[in-house]
């Protein structure tokens, strides 16, 4: 479970740190970093709130795939910033 844990947490920590970081610097605010940080995790945890809504009603095999069209998702939203 350890494992597990540091192979999602630790990837997760840092895109969204340096995802915070990139829009941040373009900003001109003092304090856009922070901002941009706190609008990335007030996201997630809506959206993951979301998803503890929608879990109960779905059955086991469709949770798998409402998870992986969440990654699909995030992927191409990223998909502009790493290509820049």
């Amino acid at each position: 479970m350890f494992l597990i844990g540091f192979c999602i947490g630790g990837p997760y920590n840092i895109i969204g740190t340096l995802i915070a970081i990139d829009i941040g610097q373009n900003l001109k605010s003092k304090n856009s970093i922070s901002k941009v940080s706190s609008l990335i995790e007030g996201s997630a945890s809506l959206f993951t709130a979301l998803s503890m809504i929608i879990i109960p009603y779905i059955d086991y095999d469709s949770i798998f795939y409402l998870f992986s069209s969440e990654c699909i998702i995030a992927t191409f939203v990223l998909m502009p910033l790493f290509l820049q």
